[in-house]
């Protein structure tokens, strides 16, 4: 305001300032620039010219006495002609040309000496290389002449040069100066004329801004969206804007109903905002639905209140989305797992005996398979919301279901069951599950892990050791549950620890290969040996029963299953080295190692590698591993027949062969199992199995081999029922390779 005021009473004074200044600058301005113009023109017209003229002459001087030695070297007339006489005649042009003020009399005079000096031995040159008799002593002492009138030359052009190359300096450092003076008076003026601006421009933004100010302020609580209350000291409404009168509309609520729903509320915050230094307090209310944001400001001025209102449902909604979805499974609606992890750290900080089951279904890849993706989710999600229905009803109060990934699911009871509740329970989800209605041909099934919290000391402790049961269920042939004890998780750890001491020993050749002896039943000799793997571990031996299945699980049966075929070879071929026979050796080959790509090419490299003929190895593949892809299964054994090697179905008839796709095996023995041979004597019913399977093998022209014979009465009813081989303790143990050696020198 006061700057418009002293803008209006002093503008005729500040137009003539400006004017005056202007005036002033542009005299200055054309004197300074009079004075550039001069010294440059003389720059160009004098200066320049003749400094270019003077280092011209020096050139000339210097290719007088260049073409002068080429003639001399070459007596090339063209080069004097041309060369010389023109540089010549240009030299003394620029000398005639030079201004007094520029080449002095003394220097002109000494410049002409040597140029006349040079014109002389150059015809003296001449002369005498075209004398036919060549005075070649005559000419080089005028050459030496040429280049000493030269020389004599160069000091006073050279100075001539320097002082005129001084004056253009000069002037110019002169014409510098002056435009630097136009430079300092041009902005001087422009800042001059800036600050009378900014004057002029805030006097005008001042008028503007208070009457814009005003009439914002006058209307800001007509205009904004947000209702604003003003109270009194005792809460009475002094003023209230159209947006609060929307908001009862929308609330359908009267100012008196509004008030008695949050006068006890607003009290606290008042007097919260009276001992605060601010004065200001921010709080929440909930009003028919709606969530409003209020905050209240203390007008001491005023001795008033002012309440503005937000209607924050929209975030509020969102929010709440947002914490279901980190909550709950987006498929079934269930509790997610980080709802599981918050729940049992609940439990534990409250020291509230728990337990946890973790239910997995059976058949999810299966159903993937045949169902697809999006109708597997809705029936495992469907299972979910029917575990949650059950468990309301049969468990304690409190329980939770929670959906953890695809097809696994958790329940935590917030009290630790009796072994009979926990039974009933379990028992209860498992019949409802199997009581479920058939998807495309599967009957659908769950595997259960139990842990209870007694003695645990953490959460995570909890989950762990639930997995593990539930792992260990699953890893049932039969669907089930597994309920852990310290004895489960010491099996666990042992088989955690069995897994990393085998990539250890596979690294280190820590393994060992034993032979079991074979032999012919109608004469008892012996005509091959089946390889068997065998594991000393820091002392202990570690049963193929227990380590294979891990190795298995978790991946290193390829890498054994590849050492064991390799040293099999190896040791095969020192062997008959040493016991000077040959005899077919039987190698175990893994479902999982014959149904890799690159099987054929490693069995070749064995081979290859260690020298044996591969009419000497026999490669005994379980009948379950011929059972998938059959057509690839039986190119696969037609390339390793060609490649000459024995094949033989280990542990015949525990499996579920096709007789169709068997008789296309070019197989050349059948391996009936030692869980027939053991009940041969004593069950009709397995004599029969084994009667039927030699006559199968007769039938397909295939060698019968029995395993596991340990009686001689087992051998003579083989041999009778038209066996052919066996294997077992009756006729050997399994034996390391030095007694193996001891045994072929005896047998």
């Amino acid at each position: 305001m006061q700057i418009s005021r002293l803008f209006s009473k002093h503008s005729t004074t500040l137009f003539f300032l400006i004017a005056g200044l202007g005036f002033t600058i542009s005299t200055l301005v054309y004197l300074r620039g009079d004075d550039i113009v001069s010294n440059i023109n003389q720059l160009v017209r004098n200066k320049i010219p003749a400094y270019d003229n003077l280092r011209l002459l020096n050139n000339q001087l210097s290719e007088q006495e260049r073409y002068l030695y080429e003639f001399y070297a070459t007596q090339d007339e063209s080069v004097f002609d041309k060369g010389f006489k023109t540089a010549n005649l240009l030299a003394r042009n620029l000398v005639e040309n030079l201004e007094d003020n520029t080449f002095t009399h003394e220097a002109r005079e000494l410049v002409n000496l040597q140029l006349m000096m040079i014109t002389n031995a150059a015809d003296n040159l001449h002369t005498a290389l075209a004398d036919d008799a060549q005075q070649w002593d005559t000419a080089r002492e005028e050459l030496l002449v040429i280049s000493e009138a030269r020389r004599n030359a160069l000091p006073a052009l050279l100075r001539l040069q320097q002082n005129v190359q001084r004056e253009i300096y000069q002037k110019s450092l002169q014409a510098n100066t002056n435009v630097q003076s136009v430079r300092y008076l041009v902005i001087a003026y422009s800042f001059a004329i800036a600050i009378l601006i900014f004057i002029f421009a805030r006097a005008i933004n001042a008028y503007f801004n208070a009457s814009n100010q005003r009439e914002r302020l006058a209307m800001f609580p007509h205009r904004t969206p947000n209702p604003i209350i003003t109270l009194d000291r005792h809460n009475q409404i002094v003023f209230s804007n159209p947006a609060y009168q929307r908001l009862t509309d929308k609330l359908g609520m009267s100012d008196a109903t509004i008030w008695r729903q949050i006068s006890e509320q607003l009290s606290k915050q008042q007097a919260l905002a009276e001992s605060s230094a601010q004065g200001f307090r921010r709080f929440e209310v909930s009003l028919a639905g709606y969530a409003l944001e209020c905050e209240l400001h203390w007008l001491s001025v005023q001795q008033e209140w002012d309440l503005h209102l937000t209607d924050i449902t929209a975030r509020k909604q969102a929010e709440k989305r947002l914490t279901y979805q980190a909550t709950h499974h987006p498929d079934s609606g269930l509790f997610n797992e980080y709802q599981l992890q918050a729940r049992l750290q609940t439990l534990f900080e409250e020291q509230q005996n728990s337990s946890l089951v973790l239910i997995q279904l059976r058949q999810h890849a299966q159903l993937l398979s045949s169902m697809g993706s999006q109708s597997t989710k809705q029936l495992c999600s469907e299972l979910g919301i029917g575990f949650s229905q059950l468990t309301s009803k049969i468990a304690p109060p409190n329980s939770d279901v929670f959906h953890l990934g695809d097809h696994t699911f958790a329940i935590i009871f917030p009290t630790t069951l009796t072994p009979d509740g926990l039974t009933s329970v379990i028992q209860q989800l498992f019949s409802y599950v199997e009581q479920y209605p058939r998807i495309q041909s599967h009957q659908l099934e769950i595997d259960a892990g139990v842990v209870n919290q007694t003695s645990l000391t953490a959460p995570d402790d909890m989950m762990r050791y639930a997995h593990m049961a539930l792992e260990r269920a699953a890893a049932s042939d039969v669907a089930g549950w597994t309920v852990y004890d310290a004895q489960l998780g010491s099996q666990v750890e042992r088989a955690r620890q069995l897994i990393a001491d085998m990539r250890d020993a596979l690294q280190h050749d820590a393994f060992e290969l034993y032979f079991q002896p074979q032999a012919r039943l109608d004469n008892q000799q012996m005509v091959g040996a089946e390889v068997l793997l065998r594991w000393n571990k820091d002392g202990e031996f570690v049963s193929p029963g227990e380590f294979i299945p891990l190795a298995e699980s978790c991946g290193l049966i390829l890498p054994l299953g590849d050492w064991v075929l390799n040293k099999a070879c190896q040791q095969a071929m020192q062997l008959f080295a040493d016991a000077g026979r040959e005899f077919v050796v039987a190698v175990n080959i893994s479902p999982i190692q014959f149904s890799q790509r690159d099987f054929l090419d490693k069995v070749r490299h064995a081979l290859q590698s260690s020298g044996m003929p591969a009419h000497l190895l026999e490669l005994e593949i379980t009948e379950g591993a011929t059972m998938h892809n059959e057509l690839d299964t039986i190119s696969l054994l037609h390339e390793l027949h060609d490649l000459g090697v024995m094949l033989s179905i280990d542990d015949f008839g525990t499996g579920y062969s096709s007789l169709s796709y068997l008789s296309r095996f070019p197989l050349h023995k059948l391996k009936i199992d030692q869980s027939f041979v053991r009940h041969l004597l004593s069950d009709p019913n397995y004599l029969s199995i084994v009667h039927s399977v030699i006559e199968l093998g007769k039938s397909l022209n295939l060698t019968l081999i029995a395993e596991g014979v340990e009686e001689p009465k087992q051998a003579e009813l083989l041999r009778e029922l038209g066996c052919a081989e066996m294997q077992g303790y009756l006729y050997s143990r399994p034996l390391p390779y030095d007694q193996l050696l001891s045994f072929i020198q005896r047998h």
